[in-house]
């Protein structure tokens, strides 16, 4: 594992003030970033292409959610549908996680990085579960995530990647892939609503797409096929200003740099898994 990865840390790589664990891998074809806390992505490119966007103005502290990559929001999306005072998100994304192993091809130009999390049934989720990561490298950024209920009641279970990509304009941005289907928009009271040809972004976007296609592209340059099995969901976000002037962690000037297209499985797609039971998600991102 030592010759597929160099682990160093937050405060060698961004000169954050704390100096949380990263591991990452650099070969002629793809550069990744990984933090263990929330095994969240930093960073992906391959062949000079980013994939991901990483906010400038991103805070890097501990059991904080880090503004940008790929956070893994789980095993709640957005705020708690019956505690609003709980964490936006779930804490999976500001959990730290556990390093099974990694692997390197050199034959076929790829790598494999395998991570873990597991949570005993508390006052905060009263389920027991554990995810299985395995983050797979080369020309494209493949993931796949397997959700486990180690109990034995049925498991209520809302998650989604939270997908940060980069647009070189905001304004020339579009999303493909969701014409003609019923969107909630959180900007109005999350109503139903249809959308109508590609997306843009005029101003704030915030809508949870649901029983979405499959893949769905980011155009124009530098685009990218977002490709998903078992995510029926996707959510489409960006702050607009007025929002991003009151986020630090974005600004005003950072938030047009990117759109969030995001797949899981939310609201309306959230699952149940039974006791025992386990459930595989895979999303592939590659360039268009």
């Amino acid at each position: 594992m030592s010759d597929v990865l160099t682990h160093t840390d937050t405060a060698k790589l961004y000169g954050s003030a704390e100096a949380l664990p990263v591991i990452m891998t650099n070969t002629g074809q793809f550069r990744c970033v990984i933090a263990l806390q929330g095994a969240q992505i930093l960073e992906f490119s391959s062949k000079g292409q980013d994939f991901l966007w990483l906010s400038p103005n991103a805070k890097f502290e501990a059991g904080k959610p880090v503004r940008g990559g790929i956070p893994i929001c789980a095993p709640w999306f957005g705020v708690h549908p019956e505690d609003p005072g709980k964490i936006k998100h779930g804490f999976v994304r500001n959990a730290l996680w556990t390093l099974e192993g990694a692997e390197l091809d050199e034959e076929n130009e790829r790598a494999a990085v395998r991570l873990s999390f597991a949570h005993q049934a508390d006052d905060l989720f009263a389920h027991g579960f554990r995810m299985d990561y395995v983050i797979t490298l080369s020309e494209r950024l493949t993931l796949e995530m397997t959700i486990t209920n180690t109990g034995a009641e049925a498991m209520p279970f809302s998650w989604a990647f939270h997908s940060y990509h980069p647009v070189s304009s905001l304004a020339a941005a579009r999303v493909a892939g969701l014409g003609g289907g019923r969107y909630l928009d959180a900007t109005d009271g999350f109503k139903p609503k249809m959308q109508a040809g590609m997306i843009d972004f005029p101003g704030e976007v915030d809508r949870v797409y649901e029983d979405v296609p499959e893949t769905q592209t980011l155009i124009p340059s530098p685009s990218l096929n977002i490709s998903a099995e078992n995510c029926p969901s996707c959510i489409v976000w960006n702050p607009g200003a007025e929002l991003a002037k009151g986020m630090a962690d974005v600004g005003e000037e950072a938030y047009s740099g990117f759109v969030c297209v995001e797949r899981g499985a939310v609201r309306n797609n959230a699952l149940s898994i039974a006791g025992g039971e386990s459930v595989t998600a895979r999303l592939v991102i590659g360039a268009g």
